[in-house]
C-alpha cells in the first residue's frame, strides 16, 4: 500500500498503480477478486475478517520494521488471538471466549471446530514462543529461547513449517520473529478465519 512501512513496500504499490505488472484492480475490488478464484480451498472471507486482518497486519509490518522481536510477537499473536475469540463467537455463540491465547485454542480444540492437528500444533507452538516473549525479561537474543524447553520447541515446529524452505537456520532472534514468527501467524490468521467464515456460510 501506499503507507506501507517499509520504502520497498510503498515502491512496489507505485509500480504496481503505474501498470509495470498488468492491469490493477480498483479499490474495493478484493470481493470479486478472491471469490474469481477457482481453488478449491478458496473461500472468501466476510468483509469484517478482511478489515481485521489488513488492519493487523499493517500493526504488524509497522513492528517488523520497528525491529523488536519482543513487539513483533506480542502484535502478531495479538491478533491471532482476536481471530480465535472471532471464531469461539461465530461457531460457539454460546460459549463464554475463553480468556488467554491458551485458553482459546484449547476451547476451539476441545468444541471440535479445530479439526487438523497441523493447526493445532502450529497454534500451541504460536502461544509458546509468545508466553515466552511476554512472561520474561528476556527475549532479546536467540539465546533467550533455549531457555525454555517449550518455546524452543515452538520455534522448531514454526521453522519446519514455514521456513526451513526458505531460509538456513539462523541463530538470530531479530530474524526469527520476522521471518519464522510472523509468516506463521499470519497463515494461522488466514486459516482461523476461514473457519469463522465457513461457520457463517453453514
Amino acid at each position: 500500500m501506499a503507507t506501507d512501512s517499509e520504502a520497498h513496500g510503498r515502491s512496489l504499490y507505485k509500480r504496481l498503480r503505474a501498470g509495470e505488472f498488468g492491469k490493477s484492480h480498483p479499490k474495493g475490488s478484493f470481493a470479486r477478486i478472491s471469490s474469481a478464484v477457482k481453488s478449491p480451498r478458496e473461500i472468501s472471507l466476510s468483509q469484517q475478517s478482511i478489515k481485521l486482518m489488513l488492519q493487523g497486519i499493517q500493526e504488524g509490518n509497522l513492528e517488523n520494521s520497528r525491529g523488536t522481536p519482543r513487539g513483533i510477537v506480542l502484535v502478531w499473536s495479538a491478533l491471532l488471538e482476536i481471530a480465535l475469540g472471532e471464531v469461539i463467537r461465530s461457531r460457539l455463540p454460546g460459549d463464554a471466549v475463553g480468556k488467554t491465547l491458551g485458553a482459546k485454542i484449547q476451547q476451539l480444540k476441545e468444541k471440535g471446530v479445530l479439526t487438523q492437528a497441523e493447526d493445532y500444533r502450529d497454534l500451541v507452538a504460536i502461544k509458546n514462543i509468545r508466553n515466552h516473549a511476554a512472561h520474561n525479561l528476556r527475549f532479546s537474543r536467540f539465546e533467550h529461547l533455549q531457555d525454555d524447553k517449550k518455546a524452543l520447541e515452538g520455534y522448531s515446529t514454526l521453522y519446519a513449517g514455514y521456513a526451513e524452505a526458505m531460509y538456513h537456520e539462523v541463530s538470530d532472534l531479530l530474524f526469527v520473529a520476522r521471518f519464522v514468527f510472523s509468516p506463521s501467524c499470519l497463515a494461522s490468521i488466514e486459516r482461523v478465519l476461514r473457519m469463522k467464515n465457513q461457520a457463517i456460510k453453514s
